[in-house]
């Protein structure tokens, strides 16, 4: 297995970050030739996977991200997007099942308020779309104690879609 991995951040002014990475990845089974593969009907049975593609192994993926922070009153205000690339791979070491390439897009909009000036607690909301389904998530946070969280996926839930987190 051999391979490249980019990554690239860039803050062009102060409130506003960008972030780009790729990979390029060659993968495959150099030699392997005592392999065992369940297949129906004459299963179990011995295969050659040499030459093959190593499982979940993408020749190419990339992402970009950029946000940009705004001062609002009660905390700032972040609008991010990020758009994610994966040219697809295998579920099994006979290549026989193939993930397709797909692209995810994501937006989010998180505002963070304090509940008090000088509080060491916080309430973050944040809302996101991914590829057409949105989510809406909220927490708070108080000093010496764990995060609440609460995630709403009711408008994934009505349109049939799902979120990815």
């Amino acid at each position: 297995m051999r391979g490249l991995d980019l990554d690239l951040q860039w803050v062009p002014i102060r409130r506003l970050s960008s972030r780009s990475a790729a990979a390029l990845l060659h993968s495959e089974y150099e030699v392997c030739t005592a392999a065992v593969s369940i297949r129906i009907p004459d299963w179990p049975s011995k295969e050659d996977f040499s030459g093959n593609e190593l499982v979940r192994a993408p020749k190419l993926t990339g992402s970009a991200q950029a946000s940009y922070t705004f001062d609002v009153w009660g905390g700032p205000l972040e609008i991010a997007g990020t758009a994610h690339y994966n040219d697809g791979y295998w579920f099994d070491a006979q290549n026989t099942f193939f993930q397709r390439s797909y692209s995810l897009f994501r937006s989010r909009v998180s505002a963070i308020s304090t509940n008090r000036p000088g509080s060491a607690s916080a309430s973050t909301a944040r809302t996101w779309l991914t590829n057409g389904t949105s989510s809406t998530a909220t927490s708070t946070t108080s000093a010496g104690s764990a995060p609440s969280a609460h995630l709403d996926r009711s408008a994934d839930e009505s349109s049939g879609g799902s979120a990815h987190e």
